[in-house]
């Protein structure tokens, strides 16, 4: 009666050359010299299948976090290439399949070459590499992880045009969004770099020709200038530095009392005291090192009102005097000062 043989694919190696011992003439035919060259076809192929089911390239449930398929090319050629079809073809679709990190596509770079390299051979739009997040909450269109301590999460080089270009397409959409995650808190959401480069700017902001049109919208939070004060030496034109902008401003009135500062129109200004007649003191919040101060009055006559030299420091003095030099009394009198304070810090 006939014997099934199953393929038993245990010794067998990837790449191993197909070897099959067929008998010649004169071998004396028994069972075992006529099925030897067939039960070592069907070891190979048990062994193939139990890897890539030759169907579809699926894994075999059996053989644990198996790969579907393993293509290598040699030299310049590509491990596996696809080409679509002439009408909006797809050359290739992945999919991951399962919860968590199941990558439709993963890329790993050698040398100095991407994991995931794209190019835009054709006009009228083409991307190189072009990510879709579809509604869902968390989906990301393309998303970069750096781990390295130099490592750039997402990198775009131009040598005419845009390196990176994001469009917001839609009402309350970004173009280009930055954010700061747990680690790292001296972080930037976003960092533009000039490179030193005379004419060229680290950031670079549009909307439209208007000058009424806003091309930046701080939303929360400040603008900081941090590169330090500029030297007497240097002048800009129609541009901001750390020593060239108002540090600190504000209202103080009276009316048959000591002065007090009004809040609701004050920056920087902690407090304010008069330790004798036609003397206000402004103490800041934030100190200065350098500073120069502004005054005016405003519907008090003819006062006169003088910043005498100190220190620097707060609190700075202001005197206030009538035409003849005398002290205004404070307590006898109504009337309101307005300051700006501009200094190095």
């Amino acid at each position: 009666m006939p014997i099934v043989y199953n393929g038993n694919s245990a010794g067998i190696t990837a790449n191993q050359p197909v070897s099959v011992t067929n008998p010649v003439d004169g071998d004396s035919l028994t069972a075992a010299s006529n099925n030897t060259a067939a039960q070592t076809l069907a070891n190979f192929l048990q062994f193939l299948q139990e890897r890539a089911l030759l169907a579809n390239f699926n894994n075999a449930a059996t053989v644990v976090n198996a790969m579907g398929g393993r293509f290598t090319g040699n030299g310049t050629g590509a491990g596996v290439m696809g080409t679509g079809g002439a009408t909006n073809g797809v050359g290739g679709d992945f999919f991951g399949s399962g919860a968590g990190t199941a990558h439709g596509v993963r890329g790993t770079g050698s040398g100095t070459g991407a994991g995931v390299f794209g190019t835009a051979a054709g006009g009228g739009g083409t991307a190189g590499v072009q990510g879709v997040a579809n509604s869902g909450a968390g989906n990301t269109g393309v998303s970069g992880t750096a781990d390295g301590a130099t490592g750039v999460g997402v990198f775009g080089r131009s040598d005419l045009y845009r390196g990176v270009e994001g469009l917001a397409n839609g009402v309350g959409a970004d173009g280009v969004y930055g954010r700061i995650g747990a680690i790292g808190a001296t972080g930037a959401g976003v960092v533009g770099d000039g490179n030193g480069q005379a004419g060229a700017s680290g950031g670079r902001f549009l909307n439209g020709t208007g000058r009424a049109n806003r091309a930046v919208d701080i939303t929360t939070g400040h603008l900081r200038l941090s590169s330090g004060n500029a030297p007497n030496t240097e002048g800009f034109t129609n541009s901001l530095v750390a020593n060239n902008i108002v540090k600190a401003y504000g209202r103080i009135t009276w009316t048959s009392a000591a002065p007090a500062i009004v809040a609701a129109a004050c920056f920087n200004v902690a407090s304010c005291a008069s330790p004798a007649n036609g003397q206000i003191d402004i103490t800041l919040s934030q100190a200065l090192t350098g500073y120069a101060i502004i005054v005016g009055n405003v519907g008090a006559g003819a006062w006169v009102m003088r910043v005498p030299v100190g220190s620097g420091s707060s609190p700075y003095r202001v005197l206030v005097e009538d035409g003849g030099g005398a002290a205004v009394n404070f307590n006898t009198t109504t009337g309101e000062l307005r300051f700006i304070i501009i200094g190095t810090q």
